[in-house]
């Protein structure tokens, strides 16, 4: 028998979606959902659940694969929701979880010897989960944050639900270790990105199908961000609307043109 855990961040990426660049603290949760936010880590999760049930490498596996989860929204539901009976780890539910209900469960997942763990969160999330397990147990993260500077995630749900039955059948063998960082949400949304070292995670690796590590420009790429900022800018005409994206390299854009910005959203010039 093969055993899945699964841990399900309910609150993760919904700061983001209203602009708040983060979930982390009680504060930026209440005025997330002052402003509309809503949960969407459950329907990553069940989107990685429905990839991996479609993948080739799962026809052999529902006889003897199993799910594990934490109760209610942070696991058990998305299983129940896919078609399947998961183990429930015996905590108390919850309303509104906190970073302590994230450790307990991956604590406990630990102590009972799963094959992997399956993670829905941002990288608060894997932070959490690494203090508990650091690299003893092999560990994939579906992205749903907003900050994302890990390199424990798959690059989208569904190539998550198709790595991790594969690691799970043996069609991927190979692992290896992946950084774990996070940020200072209030340093981010001051402009300024801080990013930390928290460990390494064990996660499954197949080319493709996991992210890089989100690392800062070194010093002699600032003169070709520049050089590109330029270029882009000569080619902007007058009453089109630009879309520009998230990160550093788009930062040096938008500080050329003189406007402020949103380092880790979506702006519209």
């Amino acid at each position: 028998m093969k055993t899945v855990g699964l841990i399900v961040n309910p609150i993760a990426g919904m700061g983001g979606r209203v602009g708040l660049k983060g979930t982390d603290g009680e504060d930026t949760l209440r005025m997330a959902l002052s402003l509309g936010a809503s949960p969407r880590s459950a329907q990553r999760a069940l989107e990685a659940l429905l990839a991996m049930g479609a993948s080739k490498a799962f026809d052999s596996a529902p006889t003897w694969l199993t799910f594990v989860t934490a109760p209610g929204e942070m696991g058990e539901r998305v299983v129940r929701e896919w078609g399947g009976e998961p183990e429930v780890l015996a905590m108390d539910p919850v309303d509104r979880t906190t970073p302590a209900h994230t450790k307990d469960a991956a604590a406990r997942m630990k102590g009972l010897g799963v094959d992997l763990i399956l993670f829905a969160g941002g990288d608060g999330t894997a932070r959490d989960i690494v203090s508990e397990i650091g690299d003893q147990v092999v560990c994939l993260g579906i992205p749903t944050g907003v900050k994302m500077h890990s390199a424990v995630f798959a690059v989208n749900p569904a190539r998550g639900g198709e790595l991790a039955v594969q690691h799970i059948v043996g069609e991927v063998k190979n692992t290896r270790a992946a950084e774990v960082m996070d940020i200072d949400e209030a340093a981010l949304r001051g402009g300024q990105v801080a990013a930390r070292l928290f460990g390494y995670m064990t996660i499954p690796y197949r080319r493709g199908h996991v992210q890089g590590l989100k690392a800062g420009s070194a010093e002699e790429e600032q003169a070709v961000q520049k050089d590109i900022a330029h270029a882009i800018i000569q080619r902007m005409e007058e009453d089109v609307t630009y879309v520009i994206g998230p990160g550093t390299t788009t930062a040096v854009l938008m500080r050329t043109l003189e406007l402020d910005f949103s380092l880790v959203g979506v702006d519209l010039v």
